[in-house]
């Protein structure tokens, strides 16, 4: 799986104004620190 991200997140804002959401995938293994600094990081982008 080289050259496969760790961990890759996609951020849609809700159409009917309830929020965002926040979809995540990630490979078995990843370590969960590396996560939630995708999560961080696709949050604090907006």
């Amino acid at each position: 799986a080289s050259g496969v991200p760790a961990a890759s997140l996609a951020v849609s804002g809700g159409g009917d104004g309830d929020g965002e959401v926040v979809v995540m995938v990630a490979r078995k293994g990843t370590p969960m620190w590396r996560v939630v600094q995708q999560i961080e990081s696709a949050v604090g982008e907006n």
